[in-house]
């Protein structure tokens, strides 16, 4: 919501260009904004790297070296003073406004003036929160219709038996085309880690763990940064032991000496104990838990609860772990040659 209200945003393209404006025409790559497909080159000593990158199984890494990809303008300008190097090699460029500033100042005051929890608070947030990716959904969206099997024709993605003679058709509807503009969610992505990035490589704010919104240093940060308005950080807690063993799935205990468990996929009475989570640094240890899982099979109308297992075990999947003495004791930059 913070980028959305105070950014330009790039809603139409003006001009293509081609070559390495950074070298024939820096006074247009400076005073435009666009998209650009560039060879990168991550600098060899940055501590946490800014730029993601998209690599093997759709994992979205932030690696060290060197690689080609597509990126935001601002972004691009951002890294550079991070030492990143570019050599573009094509790009688009844009005209932008604010295209949601009265929206989401709106919004944003209809939140703040409602108690937590209350439907006009969940209603304000979840609008601010889910507005841009509206504007990156495909643009063909599927329609769906309930037909008698004997009489379906034509082309269709999908379709589901229903074993009463009808069936659940689904297919591309060429009438139906949202208002979407995926430079727009793009931008606004690449944005938010621009303002992210004031905390990754300041060597006064050490970070332990970050998420999308989210970071965890051992410092308090300066006052200034911490508010109630759109930009600012809010403190949620502080913690005497904390470990993360990778991307949403990490552990604490607060000062008040509360557990606080997140990993992503368990239920929260399938999550351990921070004693167990902390047997996990150790070099092979993985833990087993069980679940209850839900089963939805639209044929046949049913919905069936099972148990399952669920292997608990450290990720290397977006970084790599640095042990000492067969205990993990931090992590380092995936390094690519792309």
């Amino acid at each position: 919501p913070y980028i959305m209200y105070s950014c330009k945003l790039p809603y139409k393209i003006t001009q293509y260009v081609q070559g390495n404006i950074l070298l024939t025409n820096k006074e247009l790559f400076d005073n435009s904004i666009g998209f650009y497909k560039v060879r990168v080159q991550a600098p060899s000593g940055i501590v946490n790297p800014l730029l993601p990158y998209r690599g093997n199984n759709d994992i979205v890494l932030y690696p060290q070296g060197n690689w080609t990809g597509t990126y935001y303008s601002e972004e691009i300008k951002n890294s550079i003073k991070y030492g990143y190097q570019f050599e573009i090699l094509e790009g688009y460029l844009f005209d932008v406004d604010y295209l949601f500033k009265d929206y989401i100042g709106d919004l944003f005051a209809i939140k703040q003036n409602s108690q937590k929890g209350t439907p006009m608070y969940l209603i304000s947030k979840i609008l601010q929160n889910s507005l841009y990716g509206k504007t990156g959904i495909h643009f063909r969206l599927p329609s769906y219709t309930v037909v008698k099997t004997d009489e379906i024709i034509g082309h269709y993605n999908d379709l589901v038996n229903l074993n009463n003679g009808y069936s659940l058709v689904s297919f591309e509807n060429d009438a139906i085309l949202p208002l979407n503009n995926v430079a727009i969610a793009s931008a606004i992505t690449a944005l938010a880690r621009v303002h992210m990035s004031q905390f990754f490589n300041d060597y006064n704010i050490p970070i332990y763990y970050t998420d999308t919104d989210c970071i965890f240093t051992p410092y308090q940060l300066p006052a200034h940064l911490v508010g109630k308005n759109l930009g600012q950080m809010c403190h949620e807690n502080s913690y005497t032991k904390f470990i993360t063993l990778g991307p949403k799935f990490y552990g604490g205990i607060t000062t008040e000496g509360k557990e606080i468990i997140k990993i992503k996929g368990l239920t929260k009475d399938a999550l351990p104990s921070f004693d167990d989570l902390e047997k996990l640094l150790n070099r092979g240890k993985f833990l087993e838990r069980e679940q209850t899982k839900v089963f939805r099979n639209i044929g046949l109308s049913e919905i069936t609860l099972d148990n399952l297992p669920y292997l608990l075990k450290p990720s290397e999947n977006k970084r790599n772990y640095v042990y000492q003495d067969d205990r993990i004791i931090r992590t380092k930059n995936i390094i690519i040659y792309d």
